[in-house]
């Protein structure tokens, strides 16, 4: 039986770029389900409708993957689906759920981390609508089975900016701060989430005790013109507005204790390695 099943936005922007990321990790192959039918899927269920039986993920981990992201569709749906994922983790006997947030609720940090203990600022409607869904679903899981881990997904290499301009080759312009810099934040490469994923729900599966929320991210974060310089991808500086985003950093010491150097170092020219060294298409 597979130890762990991934579900929700296994075919989506980070679910696509994990699933190819997995397949050249040492880990054991989990099992893949998506709101449709692809090459690899081992269950297809929408999440609007009661979830099918699936026998074969009983006492495995999951991880809820599925969110609406801005621009495409009604962000209350995060809400839903979370509690949708919950209930199914339920009925198929799961030991534990995961369910991907977004460092985004923490709205601007300074340059020192935030842990998990830090407060919740979220500033814009995608940022909030993560937060209800987080109160919400910690609340569902305090009265059913099973226990649920929030983690808050710093940005992903690959499938967040800088990386997506500078991969579509769109004109890059980064934010110019007070201090001459630009935008820095926490990020993930695909093999370290994928390495943080296994790690986590191997716990999970044994039996571990997990905490309600995880910052998930690599331990030192990373400018963005260092990661436009490691892609050799031209850019230029633009006058940061009132609004602007300096920095977004994550005190990973709970994930760190828990799975210690999964999730890689973080520095630009790690990440940009990481990206190039998976395959351009799931197996």
């Amino acid at each position: 039986m597979a130890a762990a099943l991934m579900f929700g936005g296994a075919t989506g922007r980070v679910g696509h770029l994990l699933r190819r990321a997995w397949s050249v990790t040492a880990a054991d192959r989990p099992l893949w389900c998506a709101r449709t039918a692809a090459p690899g899927i081992d269950l297809v269920w929408d999440m609007t409708t009661p979830p099918p039986a699936f026998p074969a993920a009983g006492g495995a981990a999951g991880v809820c993957l599925a969110g609406v992201t801005p621009g495409r569709g009604d962000l209350a749906a995060n809400v839903t689906l979370a509690l949708a994922a919950h209930r199914a983790a339920s009925e198929w006997g799961l030991s534990h759920l995961f369910v991907v947030s977004t460092s985004a609720i923490y709205g601007a940090t300074e340059r020192d981390p935030v842990s998990e203990d830090t407060a919740p600022r979220p500033v814009n409607p995608y940022a909030n609508a993560k937060h209800k869904m987080e109160q919400a679903l910690l609340a569902q899981a305090a009265e059913a089975d099973p226990p649920v881990t929030v983690l808050r997904l710093g940005n992903v290499a690959g499938a967040s900016q800088p990386f997506l301009n500078a991969i579509e080759g769109e004109a890059l312009r980064l934010d110019r701060f007070g201090d001459g810099h630009g935008p820095s934040r926490s990020y993930i490469g695909p093999l370290g989430l994928a390495r943080v994923l296994n790690a986590l729900t191997g716990h999970a599966f044994a039996g571990h005790r997990l905490p309600d929320v995880l910052n998930v991210a690599a331990p030192q974060p990373a400018e963005m013109a260092a990661v436009l310089a490691a892609l050799e991808t031209s850019w230029e500086f633009t006058p940061a507005g009132p609004d602007a985003v300096q920095f977004l950093h994550l005190d990973t010491t709970r994930l760190e204790a828990i799975c210690p150097g999964a999730a890689g170092h973080g520095t630009a020219e790690a990440l940009v390695a990481e990206l190039r060294s998976v395959p351009r298409s799931a197996p």
